[in-house]
């Protein structure tokens, strides 16, 4: 069982601090993602074609939104060095 730390803060001072919390008091962004300009048009196409070493994509702005402006997480990776994968080399 975890055994509080005394020289944490007591929970009075952290329901006093969250009580206190505005919208302006939080960045709605992950702090290790570090704010840029955001390609989201080339010329007069409303997409930037992005070409990677698998082929390519149109990167659009409803993908923007989804990864600046939307919800952020780290997806989850554990455990995957555990997993397997079979397949079929003949659907290959």
């Amino acid at each position: 069982m975890a055994v509080w730390d005394p020289t944490y803060p007591r929970k009075e001072a952290w329901l006093s601090f969250f009580a206190k919390l505005t919208s302006e008091n939080v960045i709605w962004k992950a702090q290790w993602m570090p704010l840029k300009a955001v390609i989201y048009r080339c010329g007069d196409f409303h997409s930037v074609p992005l070409l990677g070493p698998r082929g390519g994509v149109n990167y659009t702005l409803l993908l923007v939104l989804r990864q600046v402006w939307l919800k952020q997480f780290i997806p989850p990776t554990h455990n995957l060095q555990e997993s397997d994968f079979s397949y079929d080399p003949e659907d290959c």
